[in-house]
């Protein structure tokens, strides 16, 4: 969408109300890949100032509980 369309993404999304960064990473990766996570250990916390928003993106080491990557 838009001036992204067709470049890489990588899955997640913004954090819900309530919520810490482990749990929405693992609601948005059954949301997004259909697949079950376990968040083992924060990696590091990225941001960015692109031209039209600000970045922040906090990046997990998961494992695979269940599932098998989808794509949806």
């Amino acid at each position: 969408y838009g001036e992204w369309k067709d470049w890489w993404e990588f899955p997640g999304g913004k954090i819900e109300a309530g919520e810490t960064a482990e749990q929405a990473i693992v609601r948005e990766i059954r949301e997004e890949l259909a697949t079950e996570i376990l968040p083992e250990q924060k990696l590091c916390t990225v941001e960015y100032d692109y031209p039209a928003f600000h970045l922040k993106m906090e990046c997990f080491l998961c494992s695979v509980v269940s599932g098998k990557l989808t794509l949806l």
